[in-house]
């Protein structure tokens, strides 16, 4: 069943700890084999609370495409960002839709990797408040925002900076996404980096917020993806198969049948339909259906982090390529011949 509680958390960098009892029905090593025939393997994937950051993954559930591949999988939204690689390797679960975090951990040596990318940029948007019209008015304000190893705070950072007003704004990094906009909603910063869906939300609970911007200005990169660990890759490719395939027909969906797309993503985000119909236009402009990320995003990828305050690691095109088997990305676009 999808966890729907959320908890608001500290500020800060989380420390990467082993997630423990997170009320999932979890299968550490849910073997392939092991499923009686005709029996759905179960899943359990953490994503980003309802963000449409994860549009793909969700689609999927909601479309019933996992089911007709297999799977019975959960979403869990209860874990945070910065926990789900350790999550990843404890077995709490099996797959996350964070892809900027599984790639920072990749580098730190952790042994997890990304195995689909569905997105060139997230569909995220800069929510500012009352009066503020555009990114440059935010000198001297406060914009709440996530980790800076997340992707919405790796952004953050540079669409700040390319307005001149980076070193002028304060960033307040929140790990949750209800964290965020209760600070926002309630008026104690200036302006909300989220994703469109939620950012619509926040929209209509503080009166006279417009959206300034966004993150199509900035290079592409490895946007939404679904990271495993290695050890359950080699061990369950038939699960990650179906799951590449899934998030990749979840994707095509949303770029060339939005039609068929909106219905679930209504009920998904409780959106209207004018909303959706935002939501789609801004996320076909950066789909990906061929389930792998270009040369160039791997090499943009390692810019914005070098560029991120406070990095332990120098990122370089290689590190960050080191962090993506896309193998069966790679047969699954051959596959389903959406290239």
């Amino acid at each position: 069943m999808t966890h729907k509680k959320w908890r608001v958390l500290a500020t800060g960098t989380a420390v990467l700890v082993a997630v423990a009892g997170c009320n999932s029905a979890v299968t550490n090593s849910a073997d392939d084999k092991a499923a009686a025939p005709g029996k759905p393997t179960k899943v359990t994937i953490a994503i980003p609370a309802s963000s449409a950051a994860a549009s793909f993954i969700q689609l999927a559930v909601s479309a019933g495409l996992t089911s007709k591949l297999g799977l019975d999988v959960t979403l869990n939204t209860t874990i945070p960002p910065a926990n789900t690689p350790a999550a990843l390797v404890s077995g709490s679960i099996q797959a996350a839709a964070l892809t900027s975090t599984a790639t920072q951990a990749s580098g730190k040596g952790i042994p997890v990797v990304n195995v689909v990318n569905t997105g060139s940029h997230a569909p995220f948007v800069m929510l500012g408040a009352p009066g503020i019209k555009q990114i440059s008015d935010l000198s001297g304000k406060s914009v709440v925002t996530s980790a800076p190893t997340d992707t919405p705070g790796t952004e953050t950072q540079q669409i700040l900076q390319a307005a001149g007003v980076s070193s002028k704004a304060k960033i307040i990094s929140v790990a949750s996404v209800p964290g965020r906009s209760a600070l926002f909603d309630g008026g104690q910063a200036d302006a909300i980096y989220e994703a469109l869906n939620l950012a619509l939300q926040d929209a209509a609970k503080r009166p006279g917020s417009t959206i300034i911007g966004d993150n199509q200005g900035l290079p592409v990169t490895p946007a939404d993806g679904l990271a495993v660990t290695k050890t359950y890759l080699q061990q369950h490719k038939d699960t990650v198969s179906a799951l590449v395939k899934a998030c990749m027909q979840a994707s095509n969906m949303m770029k060339n049948e939005p039609d068929q797309a909106a219905p679930y993503l209504e009920k998904i985000y409780k959106l209207n339909a004018d909303e959706v119909k935002q939501f789609l236009d801004r996320q076909q402009k950066s789909l990906v259906v061929t389930g792998q990320p270009t040369d160039e995003a791997y090499s943009n990828q390692a810019d914005l982090f070098n560029k991120q305050p406070n990095q332990s690691v120098q990122w370089t095109t290689a590190k960050v390529q080191a962090s993506w088997d896309t193998t069966l990305a790679a047969q699954a676009d051959q596959e389903l011949g959406f290239h």
